[in-house]
């Protein structure tokens, strides 16, 4: 139970033990997998598979029925809000699941980023795959707004910078393909709600570079959908909607940067610098 001046806040708390996870391997980064599992990455970039409810580890041999498409990514908007940043966003499901079963450990990041040190877990960026995955759309904030565009086979073949007209004071949260070699950036921000249509154009000459071509931007009505509940920037309080701090996270129980927690629902999921996996439960908040 935690009390403020406003409110009194009751939780339950899940703890998985670090010596549980990999054969004593301690997890450097946990991500939501679907809705019903969490992926745990080691500091040796091999993987655990959980379930989110139970925090139960899966074991490759004893799971080996746990079907593919239950972690399908669907076309909705909470499904594409659990995989569009991070590490599932950047490897795609079956790659995930691949190297799990197999006991094999990821290479680095298509965009370059190694998430083992930490130089840039801060910017962990946001993507998004075509329906055939031929391509990935990789938006960068750092050292500058950039959006990336990355044939599968080739590699990164163009880039395009994100101009202050097209960002203002928001930011891009939600890459949508509605086909093939087209896509939407969605952009939420102060006063401001869009999408921006863009197209990657291939050359016809295959040692030209890519292109891609924005559009005018599509005001959204629509509100950007919201957690109720949200950590502030030290990942030291859990903030409502009203801006109040209502819970008290522990120091090191969550380590900051991308793979550091996520929210699934009204449940907090994060890994502490202990390598321990913690699950925090919110009751509904008031209306």
């Amino acid at each position: 139970m935690a009390q403020t001046k406003d409110s009194i806040q009751i939780f339950s708390v899940d703890v998985l033990e670090s010596d549980r996870i990999h054969n004593g391997a301690p997890t450097s980064h946990v991500y939501r997998l679907g809705e019903k599992y969490i992926v745990c990455l080691q500091p040796d970039r091999c993987l655990t598979l959980l379930e989110l409810e139970t925090l139960k580890e899966l074991r490759p041999l004893e799971d080996d029925v746990l079907p593919l498409s239950s972690l399908a990514v669907d076309k909705s908007n909470s499904a594409r809000a659990s995989f569009g940043r991070g590490l599932v966003a950047e490897f795609g499901v079956p790659a995930i699941v691949r190297a799990w079963r197999s006991g094999s450990s990821l290479p680095q990041w298509m965009g370059g980023h190694n998430i083992n040190t930490g130089g840039t877990e801060e910017d962990a960026p946001l993507c998004g795959w075509s329906p055939e995955r031929t391509w990935v759309v990789i938006v960068h904030s750092s050292p500058q707004p950039e959006l990336r565009v990355k044939d599968t086979k080739r590699g990164v073949t163009a880039n395009l910078p994100l101009e202050d007209d097209d960002l203002g004071t928001g930011e891009v949260y939600d890459v949508v393909f509605y086909s093939e070699t087209r896509f939407y950036l969605k952009i939420d921000g102060p006063g401001r709600h869009v999408q921006i249509p863009h197209r990657i154009i291939s050359p016809r000459s295959g040692s030209s570079p890519h292109t891609i071509t924005k559009g005018k931007p599509v005001l959204l009505s629509e509100p950007r959908p919201i957690s109720p509940y949200t950590l502030d920037e030290n990942c030291e309080w859990v903030i409502d909607a009203k801006s109040r701090k209502i819970c008290w996270i522990s120091p090191g129980d969550v380590r900051r940067g991308d793979g550091g927690h996520f929210w699934a629902g009204l449940s907090l999921v994060m890994v502490g610098e202990d390598g321990v996996v913690r699950e925090l439960t919110f009751k509904e908040p008031d209306s």
